[in-house]
């Protein structure tokens, strides 16, 4: 059934979570063995796996489980998680400059 590939039915209403995308601020938790760039990729591939599991494992049932049922149903096991995909997010917040004229030195997050 293509409306169901598509990821609604006959009357345009979501029958699952397709994707989820998850950006988190983190401290470096697992640090490098050394200083080589294959120690740094493996430390932040450990850190994004701890997330990831996290996520998976504690996050999103809490959250799932405090939705009405008819979202809840939305939550089907083969769902795509994106953890931090576009890459490490160890700085964030004022101590960053996010080059925007007058927010230089302002929490927001945008």
């Amino acid at each position: 059934h293509l409306t169901e590939l598509a990821g609604i039915d006959e009357q345009h209403h979501a029958l699952r979570i397709h994707t989820i995308v998850i950006s988190t601020q983190h401290d470096e938790f697992v640090e490098p063995e050394d200083a080589t760039d294959e120690s740094k990729a493996r430390a932040e591939k450990a850190m994004v796996e701890r997330i990831t599991d996290d996520i998976q494992h504690i996050l999103i049932p809490s959250v799932v489980s405090k939705l009405p049922d008819n979202l809840q149903k939305l939550f089907k096991p083969d769902y795509k998680l994106w953890v931090n995909p576009t890459g490490r997010f160890v700085i964030g917040g004022p101590q960053t400059k996010n080059h925007f004229k007058g927010l230089k030195d302002s929490p927001a997050v945008l």
